[in-house]
C-alpha cells in the first residue's frame, strides 16, 4: 500500500488560502477531507458548541486578515485552534487547555492547512486518545511540506507554495 495525502482548497480570500488534507492510497481517496471530518465530529458534541463556534470564528478571522498578527496555540510544529489568548466570543474560555481542538499548519505567505482534531481530554496531547493521532498527522504533513519547500528556489512566493499544495501528491 502506498498511502498519500493531497490538499483541497477550502477557502481563498484576498489575504489567505485555506486548504485541508485528503488521504488516499492506490485505490483512491479515503473518504472526506480532514477538515470536513472535524466539522462533522464537532457538530455531534453539543457540550462543545461554543468552542466549535469559536474555532469557526477564528478561522474566518484568519481568512480575512491572514496569519501574521494572529497568535495561535503552538503544538510542536503544528498549531491548534482555538487560540488561547484571543477569544472572539466572550462566552468561551480558550485559556483552558482541554476541550475541542483543531490542528492546523501555517505556511509562508498566509497559506493555512486545516487538519483534523477532536476533544482533547488530557493535558499532554501525545497521551490523549482523542487527538494524538491528528496531532501526529499534522506534524507528519508539516515535515513533508517542509521537505518539499526546502528544495524550492528562494524566496518562496505565494504562487509557488500554492502550486505545490494544489498539484503535488505527498507519499507518507
Amino acid at each position: 500500500m502506498n498511502p498519500f495525502v493531497t490538499f483541497e482548497l477550502v477557502l481563498r480570500t484576498e489575504n489567505a488560502s485555506l486548504y485541508t488534507p485528503r488521504y488516499g492510497d492506490e485505490t483512491g481517496t479515503n473518504g472526506d477531507p480532514e477538515y470536513k471530518k472535524f466539522r462533522d465530529k464537532a457538530k455531534l458534541l453539543p457540550d462543545q458548541a461554543d468552542r466549535f463556534a469559536e474555532i469557526e470564528a477564528q478561522i474566518a478571522k484568519l481568512a480575512k486578515r491572514g496569519t501574521r498578527s494572529y497568535r495561535l496555540r503552538p503544538e510542536n510544529g503544528a498549531f491548534a485552534l482555538p487560540a488561547k489568548h484571543r477569544p472572539l466570543m466572550v462566552s468561551v474560555d480558550c485559556a483552558k487547555g482541554l476541550g475541542l481542538r483543531l490542528y492546523c499548519l501555517l505556511l509562508p505567505d498566509d497559506v493555512i492547512i486545516l487538519c483534523n482534531g477532536g476533544l482533547k481530554t488530557t493535558n499532554d496531547v501525545i497521551h490523549c486518545p482523542n487527538v494524538s493521532q491528528y496531532f501526529r498527522e499534522a506534524n507528519q504533513i508539516l515535515a513533508l511540506l517542509n521537505e518539499q519547500l526546502a528544495g524550492e528556489q528562494k524566496p518562496l512566493t505565494f504562487t509557488v507554495i500554492e502550486e505545490i499544495i494544489e498539484n503535488e501528491t505527498f507519499y507518507l
